[in-house]
C-alpha cells in the first residue's frame, strides 16, 4: 500500500506526478490516547534517509495535513482513502527500529478528521483494533442530527 503526506506551507521531496511536494509514507496510524474523544493522533513513519522530517517538526502548528493512502487493483493503483487533519499540532518527532530498518517518526495531534474519500470503515487498517470503537465512539458524538 502506498501513502503520502501533504502539510500546508511545506514542500516535500516528491519533485513529479500527481503528488508533487508530498512526502512518501512508511506507514500511517491513527490513535485516540486513553479513550479521548477529543484528541486523535495521527503517526506517521518513513524510512530514515534524509534530513527532511526534522525541519517540519520544528516548523511548529497547526497545520493541515492531507494524507492518501493507494491500494493495487488490477495492476494499478488507486486512491482508497483521503483523509485531513485540520490544524494539526506536530506533538513528537523521533525514530524507531535499529541497524538499518530505522524510521523517522512524526506524531500529529488534531481535534479534527475528516474523510475526503473513503470512510472510517477504509481507515479500520490503520487503526490499533483497540482504538476502533473509541474511533466509532467519536464519530457518533460529534454527528449532527437534521430534522
Amino acid at each position: 500500500m502506498a501513502s503520502y503526506m501533504k502539510i500546508d506551507g511545506l514542500n516535500g521531496p516528491i519533485k513529479d506526478g500527481m503528488y508533487q511536494g508530498w512526502f512518501e509514507l512508511e506507514s500511517a496510524q491513527i490513535d485516540t490516547p486513553r479513550a479521548d474523544l477529543q484528541e486523535i493522533h495521527v503517526i506517521v513513519t518513513k524510512r530514515k534517509g534524509s534530513a527532511v522530517w526534522k525541519p517540519i517538526f520544528q516548523s511548529g502548528g497547526p497545520k493541515n495535513v492531507t494524507i492518501v493512502l493507494k491500494t493495487v487493483e488490477k495492476g494499478s493503483q488507486q486512491e482508497e482513502v483521503r483523509l485531513t487533519l485540520s490544524k494539526a499540532r506536530i506533538s513528537w518527532y523521533g525514530h524507531s527500529g535499529s541497524g538499518d530498518k530505522v524510521h523517522e517518526v512524526l506524531v500529529f495531534k488534531a481535534t479534527q478528521l475528516t474523510f475526503d474519500k473513503g470512510s472510517p470503515a477504509h481507515a479500520r487498517l490503520m487503526l490499533r483494533p483497540k482504538d476502533w470503537g473509541t474511533l466509532m465512539a467519536t464519530a457518533l458524538f460529534n454527528r449532527t442530527a437534521v430534522a
